[in-house]
């Protein structure tokens, strides 16, 4: 399964954000009004404020973040928790290496460690440093392909560091914004033969960087007026990239032409969180009033919309390998945060043409 890296904003740097915007692209079908039967739910567990979560590859476990010090790795199938990581700080961000024998986690103290997945056992931790102060330095985090290296973004460069030594090996700095202030990038994903990073920034815009060279190969533009990038995902081609932004919509670029191709207005409500399913047809937004909406990428037609968490921001959602099983993570500063596993077969599987 690919897993990208959600990059919803750490609950210090959220917004508000209201109003729409006019269409300049080709608007997709919004997903309001398009509730369909509520998917089975398989798992329901509640936690302390779950920030993030991390599908394994192989589909079998699922690491939860909760915005204390720990990461828990669940067994999917049984629900039952296998062992609990002692994270060192507020944990942010999760990522699973490609081959799943890894676990990364973020601090805000400011570390990254990384874990061996199978049992918890601690393999290095790396002192994220940055020039420009933050709270939370590290807002998002991926693993290069080859599990070399774990890849953070936050204010300033974003900075490549080698697992075996802990040491920073290569930066990419995508200089200032326009009013001169310090470039925050809050989402990452990266290519499977790891030579391309997508970086989406607190401008709305994306930097696709050449990681050999690192330099920006192009910046697609930003759109919205709430320039803030919540979230992006790389479909599983690669041939198409979906970014959530701060004015609700979702925009969907064709990285064949580096143009935008449509965008998704949705409903009056962010979208935090994205991922496609594993053959690409479908993606999946966990959202700001606890509904996961999901859309057709063929059609531009919404699947439907299902509400998951009451009262709680959607923090992270991510697909196992066959695509039927979606998890999603919740959880807001006055309830309980809380995962929950669903089965959403019948809004991935192919439509049928009427």
């Amino acid at each position: 399964m690919r897993f990208v890296q959600r990059g919803g904003w750490p609950l210090w740097l959220l917004v508000a954000v209201s109003g729409l915007f006019a269409a300049q692209e080709r608007p997709l079908a919004a997903a309001e009004n398009t509730e369909t039967a509520k998917p089975v739910s398989l798992l329901d567990r509640r936690t302390r404020l779950v920030e993030t979560l991390a599908i394994a590859p192989d589909g079998k476990t699922v690491a939860t973040s909760e915005c204390g010090d720990k990461v828990k790795v669940w067994d999917l199938a049984s629900g039952q928790p296998l062992f609990t990581l002692e994270g060192g700080g507020s944990v942010e961000r999760l990522a699973y290496s490609r081959d799943g024998s890894m676990i990364a986690s973020s601090v805000g103290n400011p570390f990254v460690k990384v874990w061996k997945a199978n049992r918890g056992t601690e393999i290095r931790t790396i002192k994220v440093e940055y020039t420009v102060p933050a709270p939370f330095p590290v807002t998002c985090m991926t693993f290069s392909p080859d599990n070399r290296t774990v890849i953070t973004g936050g204010p300033g460069p974003i900075k490549i560091w080698e697992i075996a030594t802990g040491h920073e090996v290569g930066a990419l700095d995508p200089g200032l914004a326009k009013d001169g202030k310090t470039l925050l990038s809050n989402a990452l994903a990266i290519s499977s033969d790891g030579k391309t990073l997508y970086g989406g920034y607190f401008d709305g815009s994306v930097r696709i960087w050449d990681l050999e060279t690192k330099t920006v190969r192009t910046t697609l533009p930003a759109w919205g007026w709430g320039k803030m990038t919540n979230s992006l995902v790389l479909s599983p081609d690669e041939k198409t990239l979906a970014c959530a932004l701060g004015d609700f919509s979702i925009v969907i670029y064709d990285l064949t032409t580096n143009k935008v191709r449509a965008r998704l207005p949705g409903s009056r409500t962010q979208a935090w969180t994205l991922a496609f399913s594993p053959d690409g047809r479908v993606l999946a937004a966990g959202c700001q009033d606890g509904k996961i909406r999901m859309w057709d990428m063929a059609t531009g037609k919404p699947r439907g919309a299902f509400p998951a968490h009451k009262d709680s921001r959607v923090h992270g959602v991510a697909f196992t390998p066959d695509g039927k099983i979606l998890a999603s993570a919740a959880g807001n500063l006055t309830t309980w945060g809380e995962f929950k596993v669903w089965n959403v077969s019948a809004y991935t599987q192919p439509l049928v043409a009427k």
